[in-house]
């Protein structure tokens, strides 16, 4: 049986929705490219606003479509740790001597999931998508487009090649992809907002779980999960048991506190300390932290050499995978847009990041996850 509170586990799941979320980003910045290829200076403003708007109903069916599917999976997602998490709680019911009842839970993942699909069509809708324009002010996705059409068009009349203003246009759209707006003015890409939304749902409706099975079976210790690649103040805590009173004083002197966000991915657990033996064992947690502090260099994608820890380049790592999987979509954007050369461009950039990835990979020893460095098509 998998970990669910495990990180690697819960990647998984996410990148599962990260995947679904950049294809559907693709497909509806696709529909805007190709009608950029089809402006002229001759092309008529009311015209292109008309065109505009039978786009949208296009890109509107295409959110839909994606909102279904990423929704689908998110309820899975949920679904799947309700039944993992009810087998890893029978031990401690067993250890206890008490029936484990699943419906005592059933409400809250019934609830997670209905919250998690509700979040998601919240975020897939053209209402709220928008892109972040070059003076870095966030537009919706209709004004936007308009914005974009008209100016290629302005600059084509004014004498800019045809070529030229529409690869202005397409570059601003592959730059920052598209954007959803939170209350605070922060933007956060679609696919991003949406894996991380699900995913601290996830977390939530675990958390909720456990805290009424733990007073079901009459807990008394918490369990830290355990990740590799761990920062370095919760490395020796992760993957141990506490009593209650150990726990609360570990908290209590961290400056990040475990499993309380600050860009912290463990999860605690109220558990029975004598039901069942600890997930880790010390090999485990020496194994991991050892991993997480190896000392590594590899080459940068500049070509300056760099020493650091593997915890630490796994950080410098997603940032290759996500200049390799930008690079994808300005490539194929591109291609809608008819701009050939512009596309193959692009095409051979990406192999150099993606040469530069799997090298510094190498040379640091820390698996490739190739799967990152492109863009699926929205099925």
């Amino acid at each position: 049986m998998p970990d669910i509170a495990d990180t690697a586990y819960q990647d998984e799941q996410a990148e599962q929705l990260e995947d679904d979320g950049n294809a559907l980003e693709l497909a509806i910045l696709a529909v805007i490219a190709a009608r950029l290829a089809k402006l002229t200076a001759e092309t008529d403003y009311l015209q292109a606003r008309e065109d505009v708007l039978r786009d949208l109903a296009k890109v509107e069916a295409i959110a839909a479509r994606g909102s279904s599917k990423l929704s689908q999976a998110a309820a899975e997602i949920i679904q799947r740790m309700f039944e993992l998490n009810n087998e890893w709680a029978a031990a401690f019911y067993a250890a206890a001597e008490k029936v484990q009842d699943v419906e005592s839970v059933a409400p809250i993942a019934k609830a997670g999931k209905a919250a998690a699909k509700a979040n998601v069509g919240a975020f897939c809708r053209t209402s709220v998508m928008g892109v972040v324009q070059a003076d870095g002010t966030f537009a919706l996705l209709q004004d936007a487009y308009l914005s974009a059409v008209n100016q290629a068009i302005t600059e084509m009349r004014a004498g800019a090649p045809n070529a030229q203003a529409i690869r202005k246009a397409v570059s601003s759209l592959a730059s920052g992809g598209l954007r959803v707006q939170y209350g605070s003015g922060r933007t956060r890409e679609l696919y991003a907002a949406v894996a991380t939304n699900v995913m601290d749902g996830y977390r939530d409706v675990m958390q909720a779980m456990r805290d009424v099975q733990a007073e079901e079976f009459g807990y008394d210790g918490i369990e830290v999960s355990a990740h590799s690649m761990c920062a370095p103040d919760h490395q020796p805590y992760q993957g141990k048991r506490f009593t209650i009173e150990e726990f609360n004083r570990i908290q209590a002197g961290l400056r990040r506190p475990i499993g309380t966000g600050a860009n912290c991915r463990h999860t605690t657990a109220k558990v029975l300390l004598a039901a069942t033996k600890n997930a880790y064992t010390a090999e485990d947690r020496k194994r991991m932290k050892e991993a997480s502090n190896r000392e590594v260099t590899y080459t940068m994608p500049s070509g300056k050499e760099k020493t650091c820890t593997a915890y630490e380049f796994t950080q410098a790592q997603r940032q290759m995978e996500t200049r390799a999987r930008k690079l994808d979509a300005r490539a194929k954007l591109m291609q809608a847009a008819g701009l050939e050369e512009d596309a193959k461009q692009a095409r051979a950039m990406r192999r150099a990041a993606v040469k530069a990835y799997k090298r510094a990979s190498e040379q640091a020893g820390v698996r490739t996850r190739l799967e990152r460095t492109s863009v699926g098509e929205l099925r």
